[in-house]
Parts: C-alpha cells; structure tokens; sequence
C-alpha cells in the first residue's frame, strides 16, 4: 500500500512514495520526473486531435501505462481533502508538483524554510534528562526536511554537529571519539551506536552508585536507631534514680514533720500542767 498523505506529514509521504512508485516500475518514477502527454494525431484537414486510443503505438502504450501506474499510486496515496487539488489531474508529474507547491511552496518559499530549517539545526542541543535515541530522531527530522527542501546535509557536518551538541556527560566520550577516530569519515549511525552504548555504561554506573548510596543510608539510619535506643535507655536509668532520690527526700521530710508534730504536742501538754 501507498504511504498516506494526511496534509502534515509531507516530507515523510514524498520519501516514501518516491519509493514506492519506484518500485512499481522505474518507468512509472519517469513518469513522475519527465511527465506525460495524450499522443496527438492530425486530422485530413491538418488540425491537430486526440489521437485514439486503438490507434496508439506499443511506445505510446507504454508511456501511458507508466503514467497510469504511478498517478494511481498518488491517488491512492492520499487523504480526500488533499485528493480535491489533484482529481482533475492526468498526469502523475502535475499531481506531484501540486501536491509539493502546497506543502513545500515556491522556490522563495522553500528557500525561506531552509534558512529557517538551517537555525533550527544550529541551534539544537542535546538536553541533560534526553537519552542519545531522543536526540537522534530530533537530527533525522531536521536531515529528512532539509533533504525534502533539496537539501543534503553531509555526514561529516552531523557527526560534527552532534558531538559539538551533547551534554558534559559525555565529554570525556566525546574527547576520545575525536582523538581515536576520522571525524571526516565517520557515519551517523556508527557514531549513535557508540554514544548509545556509553550511555549504557553511564546508566549503569549511576545504578549502582545509587543501590550503594541506599544501602549506606540504611545502615547509618540502622546506627541511628541503636543509638537512639541505647541513649533512651541511659535516660530512663537516670531519671529513675533521680526519682528515687525526689521520693526518698520526701519519705525523709513527711518523718521530720511528723516528729516536730510530736515534740510540739508534748510540749504543749507539759506547759499546761505546769500552768495547772
């Protein structure tokens, strides 16, 4: 089946449909490049007609056949509001160059996207929390536009601008890619395998930094907890004895008052005899 062409996503239809028509037929991809045109015939008179269609010779059928197979392919290709600019087509190369003015616009217009397309590539940078998979799809989007536009990005100037885009993480990557390999010819992915790996590295490393980290603060939280227990129990030892102390000096004290309650009432009784 032909890619579908939904009216968003253009630069991906117009690869895959390039393909696709081509491997219909390379005949049928001429088509699309060079066009087609109704044979012509004159008439007794000299004037100029459509010639017949029985009349055709085997080039002629050919030719159209090839037309046929590869506008097919484009109607079948896309959705019905981008159907409505191409129906009245008979030729697969005018359907094609409708369809590309709508979406990629005038020669001034595509220029205008490739300026704009151009910043976008000089401004990217890899992000601390993005993994190298993230930031390679944000590449191939800029490199599969460009080269709809008509514009090939070469490989060294993306292995240049990658390595000049990754965060510190990776410089120490980065520093022995430059000095051990050919920057000049170096491929994308081969230089994403690698970056991927070490990436992998990196995650794991941090993994068990992180199981350590953990086990040690279970432990040191384990030594707070003895420590906490052991110095509850001290408290509670000395503030029993405190206590212990507090009561004995209170014991002592009510016997005290007791006994000057004593020696007061026999005082007493002694002064009221002597009075009697």
């Amino acid at each position: 089946r032909p890619p579908l062409l939904d009216g968003c996503n253009y630069s991906y239809w117009k690869a895959r449909m390039k393909a696709f028509i081509k491997a219909l037929d390379e005949k049928a991809w001429r088509a699309v490049l060079i066009g087609w045109t109704h044979p012509i015939t004159k008439n007794d008179a000299g004037e100029e007609a459509m010639k017949p269609e029985e009349k055709w010779s085997t080039e002629e059928d050919r030719l159209a056949n090839s037309n046929s197979r590869a506008l097919n392919a484009i109607f079948n290709g896309v959705d019905a509001n981008q159907f409505k600019l191409i129906s009245t087509c008979e030729s697969a190369k005018e359907a094609w160059e409708i369809l590309q003015t709508a979406h990629e616009g005038t020669t001034a217009v595509r220029l205008s996207k490739l300026q704009i397309l151009t910043t976008r590539f000089e401004n990217l940078r890899m992000l601390e929390y993005e993994t190298i998979s993230d930031f390679n799809s944000k590449i191939c989007d800029i490199t599969n536009e460009a080269f709809a536009l008509g514009e090939k990005i070469s490989e060294e100037k993306l292995v240049r601008k990658v390595l000049r885009s990754l965060p510190r993480r990776f410089a120490y990557k980065v520093t022995a890619i430059e000095e051990a390999k050919d920057i000049q010819t170096m491929k994308l992915d081969e230089l994403m395998g690698s970056l991927r790996t070490f990436e992998m590295n990196l995650d794991e490393n941090n993994e068990e930094k992180k199981e350590k980290s953990i086990a040690l603060q279970a432990e040191v939280d384990y030594d707070d907890e003895e420590d906490l227990a052991q110095s509850i129990t001290k408290l509670s030892k000395k503030f029993n004895k405190v206590m212990k102390k507090v009561n004995r000096k209170n014991e002592n004290s009510r016997n005290g008052n007791s006994s000057n309650f004593q020696k007061n009432k026999s005082a007493t009784n002694n002064t009221e005899l002597k009075i009697k």
